[in-house]
């Protein structure tokens, strides 16, 4: 998990007292919103370029889950679709394609 330091000036953070009574929980929800917002996008690029609804879901999972041995097993699932996707592009004849 990554830590991130702020610094505002004072007169911002006169500005943001009304709407930020808890600054940690606020600045926590912000960040967490704006990587879901990204995740999204990064999925529906995805779905537009491949198709692939599974090979979505499993990014999806890679990206918003913070269990390590999940993202771990998943990912190396997906490196190994991708070298024999990489195979089939190289020789289509042998499979027929």
């Amino acid at each position: 998990m990554a830590n991130y330091t702020i610094t505002i000036t004072a007169a911002e953070e006169i500005a943001l007292k009304p709407v930020m009574s808890n600054k940690q929980t606020w600045l926590e929800n912000a960040i967490q919103e704006r990587a879901r917002i990204s995740g999204d996008s990064i999925i529906a690029d995805l779905l537009l370029s491949t198709g692939n609804l599974l090979l979505i879901k499993l990014i999806s999972l890679v990206i918003f889950s913070e269990n390590k041995l999940l993202v771990s097993i998943i990912y190396q699932s997906l490196q190994k679709l991708y070298l024999g996707y990489q195979l089939l592009l190289q020789r289509p004849k042998a499979y027929g394609l």
